[in-house]
C-alpha cells in the first residue's frame, strides 16, 4: 500500500512538472480569453470570438501548432500567446487586432513572413525576439512606436520599412539582426534607441531624417558594412561608442558648427560637411 502511494505521488509530482506532455495529446480545443476560444486541428489552430486573448504561454498548443488563423472579431494577441511554437510557419492576422502583447512570438525560430494589419497600434517589448528564420514582415501604418527587443536576433530579416506613423525605435530593437543590410527610418521617428542597431554587420545604407534628435548610446555599434551616415542638425544627443565598430572607411557627413561634428571631433570620428558632399555629387 506505501509503496503504490508514493507511486501515485510520483505520477502526480511529473504531471505538474511537465504539463505539457499531458495536455497536447488530449486538447483539441478550449478558451483563451473571456470570449475567445480555440480549436487545434493536424496542426491548425484557430482563434475566434470577440476581445481580448488572455496572456501567458499555452501548453495546449505550444509543440503542435503550425498554422494560426485568427478570425475578425479577436480584438489582441496576448502576452506570450504563441511563445516557443516552434513549428509555427504561418499566420493570418485580421484587422481587427489592435495590439499585440509582449513576447507574442517569442523564439518562434520557423515563422518566415507576417502582415501586421493597419488596425495594430501597439507591439509589445519582445514580441518577434528571436524569430530566427523571419524574412519579411509588413509593419501596420498604425503602430506609433517600435518597442524594446521586438526584432531582437531576427537574423534572416534583410530590409524593413518604418512607416510615418512611428515616433521611437526602442532599445535593442533591431539587435543582432545579421542579415538587415536597408532599413528606411520615416520622418516622424524622433528617438533611436540604445543598441538599436547593435550587430547588424550586414546593414551598409541608412538614413537618418530631420526628425531625430537622440541616438542612443551602442545604436550602431558592430555594424561593420556601415561606411557612412548622414547626422541631420535636428539631432543634439548621441550616446556613445553609437558608432563603435563601424566600417573602417566610415565617415559622418554633417553641418558646420552641429552637434554632429562637435561629437565626431570628441570621438575622432572622419567627418566631412554635407555641402561638399552635395557639391561632389554634384560634379
Amino acid at each position: 500500500m506505501k509503496k503504490s502511494k508514493i507511486i501515485f505521488w510520483l505520477i502526480a509530482f511529473m504531471m505538474m512538472l511537465f504539463p505539457v506532455s499531458t495536455q497536447a495529446s488530449s486538447s483539441s480545443s478550449g478558451t483563451c480569453g473571456d470570449k475567445v476560444k480555440w480549436t487545434l486541428k493536424k496542426g491548425k489552430l484557430t482563434i475566434s470570438g470577440s476581445g481580448n486573448m488572455s496572456d501567458g504561454c499555452h501548453c495546449e498548443w505550444m509543440d503542435d501548432v503550425k498554422t494560426v488563423i485568427i478570425k475578425k472579431g479577436v480584438t489582441s494577441i496576448g502576452n506570450n500567446a504563441f511563445c516557443c511554437c516552434r513549428s509555427l510557419s504561418n499566420i493570418t492576422i485580421p484587422n481587427s487586432v489592435t495590439n499585440i502583447g509582449r513576447s507574442a512570438f517569442f523564439d518562434c525560430r520557423n515563422l518566415s513572413n507576417i502582415t501586421i494589419p493597419d488596425s495594430v497600434t501597439s507591439i509589445g517589448d519582445d514580441a518577434f525576439f528571436g524569430c530566427s528564420n523571419l524574412s519579411n514582415i509588413t509593419i501596420s501604418n498604425s503602430l506609433t512606436s517600435i518597442g524594446d527587443s521586438v526584432f531582437y536576433e531576427c537574423s534572416s530579416l534583410s530590409n524593413i520599412t518604418i512607416p510615418d506613423s512611428v515616433t521611437s525605435i526602442g532599445d535593442y530593437a533591431f539587435l543582432w539582426c545579421r542579415n538587415l543590410s536597408n532599413i528606411t527610418i520615416s520622418n516622424s521617428v524622433t528617438n533611436i534607441g540604445r543598441s538599436a542597431f547593435f550587430c547588424c554587420s550586414s546593414l551598409s545604407n541608412i538614413t537618418i531624417p530631420d526628425s531625430v534628435t537622440s541616438i542612443g548610446m551602442y545604436a550602431f555599434d558592430g555594424c561593420e558594412s556601415l561606411s557612412n551616415i548622414t547626422i541631420p542638425d535636428s539631432v543634439t544627443s548621441i550616446g556613445d561608442d553609437a558608432f563603435w565598430g563601424v566600417s573602417s572607411e566610415f565617415v559622418f557627413h554633417c553641418n558646420p558648427g552641429s552637434y554632429a561634428e562637435e561629437y565626431a571631433k570628441n570621438h575622432n570620428i572622419e567627418y566631412e560637411y554635407i555641402k561638399n558632399k552635395n557639391q561632389l555629387n554634384a560634379n
